[in-house]
């Protein structure tokens, strides 16, 4: 237990200071100019089509926050090593996390979602 709340209260001070840079970036970081994206699908045929940005680029889950928080702990471990393998040293950090888990994705309640929507439209 001891070990879980020091991560978590690591995690909570990064989350803060993503957050106080979010916020320093308030006017580039909301107002996007491509609000589509390009998909390019190779499986099980070709195809190319446009669809909106998924609501997540803009606001990452707590999950997605923690992976992306370990994957630039592994590049900053791996800056100046030389190459051992195959790989570039932060992509066989990378590879060696594989399996690792972030925890589950929770599904926002219904009325949690209405409430979202109604407070971004305005």
């Amino acid at each position: 237990m001891g070990i879980l709340r020091v991560e978590l209260k690591e995690v909570e001070k990064k989350t803060k200071r993503l957050a106080e840079r979010a916020l320093e970036l308030e006017e580039w970081y909301l107002e996007d100019d491509k609000p589509i994206q390009l998909v390019f699908r190779q499986k099980p045929r070709p195809l190319i089509y446009f669809r909106a940005k998924p609501r997540t680029a803009y606001e990452p889950t707590v999950n997605q926050v923690k992976s992306r928080l370990r994957f630039a702990e592994l590049a900053k471990k791996a800056k100046g090593r030389k190459f051992t393998g195959e790989l570039p040293p932060a992509a066989e950090m990378v590879k060696q996390m594989k399996g690792e888990r972030f925890g589950r994705t929770e599904r926002p309640r219904k009325w949690e979602v209405i409430l979202a929507e109604y407070l971004r439209r305005g």
